[in-house]
Parts: C-alpha cells; sequence; structure tokens
C-alpha cells in the first residue's frame, strides 16, 4: 500500500518558498521540485539533489531558448540596421564615384578642346607665316618684272583709245547696249592709247593680284581642313 505523500514545508536552499507552488510527486509519493536547472527530491525528511531527466533537460533547453529570443531579435535588428548602412554607405559610394567620372569626362573634354583650339591658332600662325613668305614672292617678282618691261617693249601703240576707255569701264553699272558701246568708242578715239609697255604693266598687275587672292584662298583652304581633320 503506497504511503501518503509527504509535504515539505521548505523548499531546498537557495529556492524561494513561492516555488514550492510547483512541487510535485514521483510515483513514490517522494515530493519533486525543478528550479532552474536543478532538481530536488524530498527523501529521508530532507531535500536531495538529483539528475534532470532527459524530457526535462530538453524542457529546460527549450525554456533557455526561449529566454534568448528578445536578445536574438536584439541581434537581428542590429545586423538589419548594418546592413542598411552599408547599403546607404554603398550607394553613396556609388554616386560619388559616377561623380567623380562626370567630372573626369568634363575634364578631359575641356582638355581636348584646349588642345584643338591651340593645334587650330597653332596652325593659324604657320599657315599666316607661309602666306606672308608668298606674298613677299609675289611682290618681289612683280617688281622685278616691272623693272624689265623697258627693256623688252618699243612704246608702240598696243590698244587703241576706244579699247581702252571699253577696258576701263567700272564693274558696278550695267553693262551698255551694243549701240551705246559704238557711240562711246566713237566718243572715246580721241582718248589715250595704250602701249606695249602699258598691257604689259598691267598684265603683270593682274597676275600679282591673282597670284596673291589663290595663296590667301590656299592658306584659308588649309586651315579649315586641318579643322576636320582634327
Amino acid at each position: 500500500m503506497p504511503k501518503p505523500p509527504t509535504i515539505p514545508t521548505q523548499p531546498p536552499p537557495g529556492v524561494p518558498a513561492s516555488a514550492m507552488e510547483e512541487c510535485s510527486h514521483n510515483h513514490n509519493g517522494d515530493p519533486l521540485l525543478t528550479y532552474g536547472s536543478k532538481r530536488w527530491i524530498y527523501a529521508d525528511q530532507r531535500w536531495q539533489s538529483v539528475p534532470i531527466p532527459a524530457v526535462a533537460k530538453r524542457q529546460h533547453g527549450f525554456i533557455a531558448t526561449t529566454s534568448l529570443v528578445p536578445y536574438a531579435l536584439l541581434i537581428m535588428a542590429v545586423v538589419a540596421i548594418v546592413g542598411l548602412t552599408m547599403v546607404e554607405t554603398e550607394h553613396e559610394r556609388e554616386q560619388a564615384q559616377q561623380q567623380q567620372k562626370h567630372l573626369q569626362d568634363q575634364l578631359a573634354q575641356q582638355q581636348r578642346a584646349t588642345q584643338t583650339l591651340q593645334a587650330a591658332q597653332q596652325r593659324g600662325d604657320d599657315l599666316t607665316r607661309q602666306l606672308a613668305q608668298a606674298q613677299a614672292q609675289i611682290t618681289q617678282l612683280s617688281e622685278s618684272q616691272r623693272h624689265a618691261i623697258t627693256r623688252v617693249t618699243a612704246g608702240r601703240a598696243c590698244l587703241g583709245a576706244a579699247a581702252v576707255s571699253l577696258l576701263n569701264q567700272p564693274t558696278d553699272v550695267p553693262a551698255p547696249s551694243a549701240d551705246t558701246a559704238a557711240a562711246s568708242s566713237v566718243a572715246d578715239a580721241s582718248g589715250p592709247a595704250a602701249t606695249d609697255a602699258d598691257v604689259m604693266g598691267w598684265a603683270i598687275a593682274a597676275r600679282e593680284q591673282y597670284d596673291t587672292c589663290r595663296a590667301r584662298l590656299d592658306a584659308l583652304i588649309d586651315w579649315h581642313e586641318g579643322n576636320h581633320d582634327h
């Protein structure tokens, strides 16, 4: 016949009295008390420490794990904050890199524009110098030809007064009709005629002006073609 359950009046050492409410009994009717990670059995009128069964240990482990949930949540929150901070930092780093690349591209573009302008100015200076040399050669040749006119001409009449008058008509007025030109030629027949020396001087001046214009146009064309190449 089982013995009647014994009810202790005092808890084990170090255990508060309120824990006695969780006191139970084993199959022999001995009081059992589990508190924290320890278990006691009340036998022979005293509390004795006994090992916790595996099931109780798992329950205790579950309880301990549950007690760590707030810490786990706190750690997860800290990790999330750090992760967001890292994302923001990475985004800011990417923005800074894009801004730096944009500034570098602008600087490179300005440098290329400056180099292009300097090259164009250098080409312009070179072409101006070449044009001045060509102009000097043209003038020197024309002067030497003018000095030789008297040696190669006889001073004989080459163009009559009417022909000279026709050649001297201005180019910025409408051309006269045939009848008007004929009447003007008769009227100017008493004007000065042109000798072979006059005609040669005119030809030298016309060639000088033509060569000068050609040299200037060639220099301008070379300058524009050089710009398109760069």
